[in-house]
């Protein structure tokens, strides 16, 4: 067991952000505990969204455009506005940087001592409050989205003074629930509307938005295998690491 832990671990994580990815589907006959059940998935989803809309951010501040604000929706949605830069950047760049944000997560997760983790829980929680500062006000919808997803940075890290492993645990299952949520979302690009990033991408290019949706679809899915490659890589050091404290 000890051999196997990170790629076990990895293999647990999928599965927990699968089920909470889905929570929203079950159904409980006692109304106050399936309302929970159902929401369950949303802070997670809330950070995948905050990924997705900083990456359009960060794509128009990177080819020259700027940031006018962004909106995040308690449903999930959100959109980032921006002025100037390259417009098929900036589309692309919303899905695409969700699964470079998740599989940073979960790198540093997996890569970083339990006080690095600890204290790059705190790193996180200051960086999302500037971006608050900077490019959120005004939406009420943002006022209660993000002081929940600074907090839960935060309670990663005082949680670590009784359960150690918690900010890396954190870190790798928010990661693996951002890659995975990468894969699911572009997917409601296929509704036959012609609004989304994928719209926007067809409008700039000339490209079907099927295309971009397929291309999405494999760079998110790489980067899960990715995450499962680089597990089974730390399994394979830490037997190494056993089997060298056998002969020692």
């Amino acid at each position: 067991m000890t051999q196997a832990r990170p790629l076990l671990s990895f293999i647990l994580l999928v599965c927990m952000s699968l089920l909470l990815s889905f929570s929203y589907r079950f159904y409980i006959d006692i109304p106050v505990v399936n309302w929970v059940v159902q929401h369950l998935h949303l802070p997670f989803k809330w950070l995948e969204t905050y990924f997705h809309e900083m990456s359009h951010g960060l794509a128009a501040l990177l080819t020259g455009g700027s940031i006018s604000h962004i909106e995040l929706n308690l449903d999930g949605s959100g959109v980032c506005y921006t002025r100037g830069g390259i417009p098929s950047v900036i589309s692309f760049a919303g899905y695409a940087g969700a699964v470079i944000w998740g599989c940073f997560l979960y790198i540093l997760g997996i890569s970083s001592s339990v006080k690095t983790t600890r204290y790059l829980s705190v790193i996180f929680a200051i960086a999302i409050a500037l971006t608050l500062l900077l490019w959120m006000k005004g939406h009420s919808s943002n006022y209660i989205i993000m002081p929940f997803i600074i907090s839960l940075f935060f309670l990663a890290f005082y949680s670590a003074e009784n359960h150690a492993y918690i900010p890396q645990l954190f870190l790798k299952f928010s990661g693996v629930y951002v890659v995975i949520s990468a894969i699911r979302s572009p997917l409601y690009l296929i509704d036959g509307k012609a609004i989304g990033d994928g719209a926007a991408l067809q409008q700039s290019t000339g490209l079907p938005e099927a295309v971009w949706i397929t291309i999405w679809l494999g760079f998110a899915c790489a980067g899960l295998f990715f995450l499962l490659w680089l597990s089974w890589q730390y399994s394979n050091t830490v037997s190494s690491s056993v089997e060298k404290k056998r002969y020692i």
